[in-house]
């Protein structure tokens, strides 16, 4: 079993410190131990065969059923041979495994007692090319189960590890390949999903956030899978292993923690194709920088409730008090995903942003009277020449709240995240806009494009008046990897005008705390004209 679930905060100047920190929890949570999901590999060192492939920077190590790993940072898994690794000293995987099923429930690849497949043909070096391809094939299920034939290659030119699974005498219900990255280590690894990569569903890209964020591995499907998922461990592993056959969720585009993914493969798929590599060229998208919030006016009813908010950024914790009581008052505005000036957006990210709706409820408290500088992080603004901005906070004005807008259905991946979207608002003053900048803004939610349709609108930028930055309220408890996205989130508000949106919304609260609080979870209210647009930033001191 493994001895490694801590999830803590990845601050940038902290990285080595929190890495200690991270070793000597673990090692504090070993009376836990027993709960913890069994992931016996099934071969300790020295037991059935493998194989160590190898060319140029490419190394893997795997055995007769597909199975790979071995890292440190797996001390309960007998892993075995160098597991995988691209121009690189130490593995960066901890367990690689696929799972099947023909109609009873999903079992691993995998001799008892962790599968119920046995060796047919065992791993063997192609007399022709031994140090780079070899073969396999188990039973999986007993004679009237599956055969299974593993194909395994790889190539220093393309700094992969390819796998060509092919399935004989069943049509399986299901099949899904399960890859566990731990890169320089488990704790603060991040997943991004490029969709279409690799000529079919997509492939998943994941480093690590703090140790070497330039080394990029991936997991690539090369055959068509059906779905995909990351989720940190073990949860995604969990949702296979036993289900009838779990309709992986296409989750959100951008994760960060102990990072897991899986590609599921559809019924009666008998011949698959997957690889592992390493491509530091590859882009690590990033949601935030895509993150434009059109705001508009609405009327409602006060809340009239204390909270205690706290911050979230490492900056602002470092240089403001960190902890502040206010009073929610009346909400001001709801703020709506936008595009600018036609700007695409990468189709996981818009998945994610096009559901991130807040409603700002007034608040008040003292003048901080910080000086920051602020740069843009969207293409579009920085394309125009608009140059990182000084500007001071002053009084907190707002708390904007996540909501959902007429009962709209969200995925539950994307709810799981946007939930914590809170956001305290300071004026400001700055300089003003050094040129006439003008957007095109196109709504981005299908609740405001549904007949009749709000039509985009061309607006002019005024002075900026507001920096809106993450917060936590009474303390809840935040997913370190919500928080170590949320914890960069910070959009600097411009003032705007334009025409009226004059509609009734429904809005519903997605956070449990106000809730908790008596909030009515839905609230009606008008939505007028257009005041700010708030567009994302990154701060830094002057």
């Amino acid at each position: 079993m493994r001895l490694k679930k801590l999830w803590f905060l990845a601050l940038n100047l902290c990285a080595w410190a929190l890495v200690a920190h991270a070793q000597d929890m673990r090692m504090s949570q070993g009376a836990d131990v027993a709960t913890k999901l069994p992931r016996a590999m099934g071969e300790p060192l020295g037991g059935l065969p493998f194989v160590t492939l190898t060319d140029g920077p490419v190394s893997v190590s795997v055995n007769s059923f597909g199975r790979a790993g071995n890292t440190p940072d797996c001390p309960g898994i007998p892993g075995f041979g160098v597991g995988f690794k691209v121009g690189e000293p130490n593995s960066v995987l901890c367990e690689h495994t696929d799972f099947w099923s023909n109609g009873a429930a999903v079992a691993a690849v995998a001799p008892a007692p962790t599968g119920n497949c046995v060796i047919v043909n065992p791993i063997t070096a192609d007399p022709a090319d031994p140090a780079r391809h070899a073969t396999s094939t188990v039973q999986c299920g007993g004679p009237a189960g599956c055969t299974i034939d593993f194909d395994q290659r790889v190539s220093g030119a393309t700094q992969t590890w390819d796998t060509r699974v092919s399935i004989r005498n069943c049509a399986p219900t299901c099949y899904y390949s399960f890859t566990d990255y731990d890169v320089h280590g488990f704790a603060n690894n991040g997943g991004a999903w490029d969709p279409a990569a690799g000529g079919f569903l997509g492939q998943l890209i994941v480093r690590n956030n703090i140790v070497g964020p330039n080394v990029q591995y991936l997991f690539t499907d090369r055959s068509g899978a059906s779905h995909w998922d990351q989720r940190n461990f073990p949860t995604l592993r969990a949702a296979i292993l036993g289900s009838a056959c779990a309709i992986l969720g296409d989750a959100p585009p951008l994760f960060a923690g102990d990072w897991t993914g899986a590609f599921q493969y559809a019924a009666g798929t008998t011949i698959l194709n997957y690889s592992h590599g390493r491509d530091d060229r590859r882009v690590f998208s990033s949601p935030i920088p895509f993150v434009d919030l059109k705001c508009y006016a609405i009327t409602g009813e006060p809340l009239n409730i204390p909270l205690r908010l706290t911050h979230l950024n490492p900056l602002l914790r470092q240089i403001l008090p960190p902890v502040e009581e206010v009073l929610v008052m009346e909400p001001q505005q709801l703020c709506v995903p936008v595009r600018k000036n036609n700007q695409p957006i990468p189709p996981s990210i818009l998945d994610l942003i096009q559901y991130i709706d807040l409603k700002c409820y007034g608040i008040a408290g003292d003048i901080v009277g910080q000086d920051l500088m602020l740069t843009h992080l969207n293409e579009v603004l920085r394309s125009l020449g608009l140059p990182p901005e000084f500007v001071t906070m002053l009084d907190p004005a707002q708390l904007c709240v996540p909501v959902r807008k007429n009962n709209q259905p969200i995925p539950p991946p994307i709810l799981d995240l946007i939930q914590y979207f809170d956001l305290k608002c300071y004026n400001i003053i700055g300089e003003p806009l050094p040129t006439t900048v003008q957007l095109r803004l196109e709504h981005l939610n299908r609740v405001l494009l549904e007949p009749p349709p709000a039509p985009p609108e061309t607006v002019l930028l005024m002075d900026p008046q507001k920096l809106c930055v993450p917060v936590q309220k009474d303390d809840q408890q935040i997913p370190p990897p919500v928080l170590q996205i949320l914890q960069d989130l910070d959009l600097k508000c411009y003032g705007i005008t334009g025409d009226p949106l004059n509609r009734a919304l429904d809005l519903g609260h997605l956070n449990r705390r106000l809730l908790e609080l008596g909030v009515p979870p839905t609230e009606s209210g008008d939505v007028m004209d257009p005041q700010n647009l708030c567009v994302p930033v990154s701060k830094s001191l002057p």
